[in-house]
C-alpha cells in the first residue's frame, strides 16, 4: 500500500521540480571567496549579509544571477 501511494507522489515531485528548475550563473567573473558570512557574530550584532573578497581589485563587475 505504501509503494502505491509513494510512487505517484515521487513522480509528481520529480515532474514538479523539473518545471520550476532554474539555471543560475555566478554573479562574478572571478573566483568567489567569502571574507564574511551571513549570521556571523560581529561585536554586538549578527552580520546580515556576505562579504566577498575581490583579491585587492576595486571596480569588479557584479551581475544579477537571474532576470528580474
Amino acid at each position: 500500500m505504501r509503494i502505491v501511494l509513494c510512487c505517484p507522489l515521487f513522480i509528481l515531485f520529480i515532474f514538479n521540480t523539473s518545471l520550476v528548475a532554474q539555471h543560475y550563473q555566478s554573479p562574478l567573473d572571478f573566483r568567489l571567496l567569502l571574507s564574511g558570512t551571513f549570521g556571523e557574530l560581529r561585536g554586538n550584532h549578527f552580520h546580515a549579509g556576505i562579504d566577498i573578497k575581490t583579491e585587492g581589485v576595486e571596480g569588479q563587475k557584479v551581475y544579477a544571477i537571474a532576470d528580474g
